[in-house]
């Protein structure tokens, strides 16, 4: 019943994804250059570029530690063979306080200096170019993201290269604030700060709230029973009791922040929120909460082995039983702290890894308080309330929180893929549900026949899900209109016109089997097609009028425009690859 409504859902979702048409390009705010300190690269010698940038008024770039949000200036070297790149050394940043935000920002402009080494076999009297691809995040009251290809060309000498003067007084004045640097504190958050004493707070009160889920919340008077139980009711034994369940927590917590430090160590320089920036992230965790939110819902159940285990546990005596049962409590409840963990987790891909230790920290106190508090007066577990079916339908009603966010998280990978990978993102998303589903109905409590076919129909399920949703879509297309036919066809360039539309089964067809075919994409690269799409899903008076002097009235409708010929060569609507790569023959290779 509940997989109807998430599919619905996601379909309504699709039906209203329709991309809006493609902004004119604007200046960009930052220009970049390539400079040299020298005016000729000397064999065997190590000489210095920069990457110069130039700030539009109130403009500014971010520091290799950009604080507590922004994302550096990185530059990707394309050298010649035997040419070695060292780091950028960076210049001393400003301090930039916006509300409770700290940044270490560059405005005006700033010289982003690069140590190059030169290999000793360069042939003098020739010419060497160096080009490097540059991304950078601009800002102002909005942020804008760039990118530059810029290439620097020197000649070769044998002697000393003489230094180019404006250059070097500029990269001089750049070295003498590298010590600054080095003696600034520079941290992306301080314990003190407003923004982070609130995630703390925000991480304590989620673990708080983990004790009111149904595979905790029924655990907690029977664990501090169990403490009484043990110390024959002396306190102090009582209270160790409960000191060692927080250490398992604790320690539990702290593997698992360790876990995730590990594998954002890569990214450790990126700001706040930037890891959202890569499709392949945001689908993860698309695919994270929606199986956490589908298990909330009860269709299949996670955790339960562990809950076995931890209640067994209770039964052992001594300090060593209790501290292993906070650890297997702190497993059972992460299948239900989705909402929670995943705040940490947000925190631990953007902040320095001993803050990202606090925040899992306070999780874990959270999740401890009530063991703590009852230790220390446990005759108030009868004033508990009791387990019953409200937990399980609280459990429920936080399911839509995280179905929630799958649609927000939906919604970013819309603007970051193209349509078709979009599309399978979903039809991906149906088919993990669908495998979940399979589990929780047939296998999770199910043996024999049945049970082994449900295995083989989820894993099918599973690996298509995810299959679909990482499945590279390439951007082939060019955008049709009729300005761009009419220049390309001055220019003499072959031109390929697919008139389609999303709401058309065959336009579909035709994408996926024939132009999503890797040898029809080669023909089109090789004979120098270029390929253009009249996107029709909408009214479109120009793509109307285009059909209409076709003499058609419906699409799909595929043009080979050969040069030197007034009229295109009509395909049939059905293509096949031995349709298209035909009709290809006559055309000569691209010089």
């Amino acid at each position: 019943m509940h997989l109807p409504l998430l599919c619905l859902l996601l379909c309504i979702l699709y039906l209203n994804s329709a991309r809006a048409e493609e902004q004119s390009q604007t200046p960009s705010p930052i220009t970049v250059s390539l400079v040299s300190e020298v005016e000729s690269i000397q064999p065997g010698t190590t000489f210095w570029v920069a990457l110069h940038q130039t700030m539009a008024p109130n403009w500014y770039t971010y520091y290799k530690n950009p604080g507590d949000i922004g994302i550096p200036t990185a530059i990707e070297w394309e050298l010649p063979a035997g040419f070695v790149a060292g780091d950028i050394q960076w210049p001393q940043p400003e301090i930039y306080i916006q509300d409770t935000l700290k940044n270490y920002i560059y405005k005006h402009s700033v010289t982003l200096m690069v140590p190059i080494t030169a290999p000793a076999t360069l042939s003098p009297n020739t010419n060497i170019t160096l080009t490097a691809n540059a991304t950078w995040l601009g800002c102002k009251e909005v942020c804008q993201p760039g990118k530059a290809r810029v290439a620097l060309t020197l000649p070769v000498s044998s002697s000393p290269p003489p230094l180019n003067p404006g250059i070097h007084s500029l990269f001089n004045k750049t070295r003498t604030t590298w010590d600054s640097v080095a003696s600034m504190n520079l941290p992306i958050t301080t314990s003190t700060d407003t923004s982070f004493t609130s995630l703390l707070l925000i991480a304590f009160a989620g673990g708080l709230i983990l004790n009111l889920m149904p595979c905790v919340f029924p655990v907690i008077g029977i664990k501090i029973m169990s403490f009484v139980n043990q110390a024959n009711a002396s306190k102090h034994h009582v209270m160790m009791h409960g000191l060692m369940f927080t250490l398992g927590v604790l320690i539990s917590f702290w593997t698992l922040a360790g876990i995730f430090i590990v594998l954002r160590q890569g990214g450790s320089a990126i700001g706040w929120g930037f890891q959202m920036q890569n499709p392949e992230v945001v689908i993860a965790l698309s695919i994270i909460f929606l199986l956490l939110a589908i298990n909330m819902l009860g269709t299949f159940e996670i955790g339960s082995s562990a809950i076995g285990v931890g209640n067994q546990l209770t039964q052992k005596q001594g300090f060593t039983g209790t501290f292993f049962s906070g650890i297997l409590a702190s497993i059972a409840a992460t299948p239900c702290s989705a909402p929670f963990l995943g705040t940490a987790l947000g925190a631990t891909l953007s902040l320095p890894p001993l803050h990202a230790i606090f925040i899992f920290s306070a999780i874990a106190i959270g999740l401890s308080t009530p063991y703590l508090l009852l230790s220390a007066f446990p005759n108030a577990v009868k004033y508990l309330p009791r387990p019953g079916a409200w937990m399980e339908s609280l459990k429920q009603g936080l399911s839509f929180l995280l179905f929630a966010t799958v649609v927000y998280l939906i919604w970013v990978v819309s603007a970051q893929v193209n349509a078709e990978r979009f599309r399978d993102v979903l039809f991906g998303l149906v088919a993990i549900s669908a495998a979940s589903w399979v589990f929780g109905r047939w296998i999770q409590f199910q043996s024999g026949t049945a049970k082994r076919i449900a295995t083989f129909a989820a894993a099918i399920l599973l690996i298509g899900g995810f299959y679909l949703s990482y499945r590279p879509h390439p951007e082939f297309w060019q955008k049709w209109s009729p300005e761009e036919v009419t220049e390309l066809r001055s220019a003499n360039r072959p031109i390929f016109v697919d008139f389609t539309a999303r709401w058309c089964a065959t336009c579909q067809l035709n994408k996926e089997r024939v132009f999503g075919s890797g040898k029809v994409q080669a023909a089109f690269e090789k004979k120098g097609i270029v390929p253009l799409k009249a996107d029709w899903t909408n009214r479109d008076p120009a793509i109307t009028h285009a059909l209409e002097t076709l003499k058609k009235t419906a699409v799909p409708v595929n043009l080979l425009y050969l040069p030197g010929t007034p009229d295109p060569i009509i395909l049939p609507e059905i293509l096949s690859e031995e349709t298209v790569l035909k009709a290809l023959e006559a055309l000569p290779d691209k010089k």
